[in-house]
């Protein structure tokens, strides 16, 4: 979509901004507002005060991409309510976050009316100018940045009233300003569709990924062959063999985990973290060091090229194979699973990300659901093991595989991107007159 420029703009002193039609105002935030306030304060609403499924009480938390989201369980009695009655949100209020994320706010609509504003928000009440109109312009990226070098606090920024008194305010017609909310509400629905698509398509292809693993580590790539069924398992090929994974690795432990720290260095032998380690990859990056005596002496957790780390805590099962380039390293934390005997080690880390695989050790030995890999629950895991021939064809089918499927994430991650990006700009252009579009919708609408 190609919009005109306006035809004549003045400098608008508006540090950043630029320039504005030369028909626009600028005005402080406070010749603009009705009422500025604060949320009440600790000593007025207490956590005792707070019940399920009554009236939203609205913190920074609650606000989210320019919308209200109420927790149900954060709710305050009408006792509350009315006692608190000077916080109490009206359709047209915009609600800001005080601390954290500087410019977080959101419009209030009519079923937000009664609601009340928490102790880390604020409401500014306008009198004079569309309040979706200043809604917008206020989350804009500008708005954020001057609204990030005037917040006070050095460990976490906060707002107040007196700093959001101080907002310059581009001031369009009224007529105008209800020409660009109804064109961004326009456009930016249909943007957020166009994301919504590929959104979609993300976690379609995430799931693709997932049930291709898992179908070809415990189906095969062949079809029309003997299949038989196996606890844990579910139906596999019939000449595969069922292993436990002590049985497929000569050694399963653990790396270091008493006092790691103490050993590190600033340079010297890397030492694996859980946050180097994602599904069938190693990341280099933030890596810590030890040095060569403790590694010496640590040697149990020594890691050897074909070897498998394992997260333990938080994300169990996620699993890598030791490069050549690692070759000697050591590992903070990590199953260590060591290099199989016979197959491949490949065919083994894609089977460990399965969701076969992740069910077993999220169960764990007993049977209770839990975010901790241990070593009783490794080497006791159900393994299916087809002869190394196949365990080969499946690795590389899946290298492939999961290849093609990584790349559509990609351009779908790159096309959200974009969208994002051509929606922030769209609304920045549009509240800061780089675009005119009182053309562009109906005077119906725009009335």
């Amino acid at each position: 979509m190609s919009l005109p420029h306006y035809a004549e703009y003045s400098p608008s002193e508006i540090v950043g901004l630029g320039s504005l039609p030369s028909h626009w105002g600028v005005r402080r935030r406070a010749d603009l507002s009705a009422l500025i306030q604060t949320g009440p304060f600790g000593s007025q609403l207490y956590s005792s005060d707070y019940v399920d499924d009554a009236t939203p009480v609205i913190n920074p938390s609650n606000i989210d991409a320019g919308r209200i989201l109420p927790d149900w369980q954060c709710t305050v009695p009408d006792e509350i309510v009315e006692r608190l009655a000077n916080h109490k949100l009206q359709a047209g209020d915009i609600v800001f976050a005080r601390r954290g994320e500087m410019g977080r706010c959101a419009l209030a609509r009519k079923e937000n009316e009664g609601w009340l504003c928490g102790t880390g928000s604020l409401i500014v009440r306008l009198d004079s100018m569309n309040p979706a109109f200043a809604a917008t312009y206020l989350s804009t990226s500008f708005m954020q940045q001057w609204l990030q070098l005037e917040a006070v606090g050095s460990t976490m920024q906060n707002l107040n009233a007196s700093i959001l008194g101080r907002i310059p305010v581009p001031i369009p017609t009224q007529h105008e300003q209800a020409a660009i909310v109804t064109f961004l509400d326009r456009e930016a629905t249909k943007i957020d569709t166009l994301i919504a698509e590929q959104e979609k398509l993300l976690t379609l292809l995430d799931e693709k990924r997932q049930a291709t693993i898992s179908h070809a580590v415990t189906r095969g790539l062949r079809q029309d062959i003997p299949m038989k069924d196996w606890p844990r398992l579910g139906t596999i090929p019939a000449h595969w063999e069922v292993k436990r994974l002590k049985r497929v690795s000569p050694q399963i432990t653990v790396g270091i985990v008493v006092e790691p720290s103490k050993y590190y260095v600033e340079d010297g032998i890397p030492a694996l973290r859980s946050l180097n380690v994602k599904s069938g990859k190693i990341i280099l990056d933030q890596l810590v060091y030890i040095d060569e005596a403790a590694n010496q002496a640590l040697s149990k957790s020594k890691l050897r090229v074909g070897d498998l780390v394992a997260v333990r805590t938080g994300q169990p099962g996620v699993t890598a194979v030791v490069p050549k380039e690692l070759n000697g390293c050591n590992c903070i934390d990590l199953i260590v699973i060591r290099k199989p005997t016979e197959g491949s080690e490949f065919y083994l880390c894609w089977y460990l990300g399965s969701d076969v695989a992740v069910r077993q050790f999220a169960e764990g030995s007993g049977g209770a659901i839990q975010q901790h890999f241990n070593i009783g629950t490794a080497v006791n895991l159900v393994v299916p093991v087809p002869p190394e021939k196949e365990q080969i064809e499946i690795a590389s089918f899946l290298d492939e595989e999961t290849k093609r499927l990584d790349r559509l994430k990609l351009a779908a991650e790159h096309s959200v991107e974009l969208l994002t990006e051509r929606r922030a700009a769209l609304i920045t252009a549009a509240v800061t007159g780089k675009i005119d579009v009182r053309n562009a919708v109906p005077d119906a609408l725009a009335a």
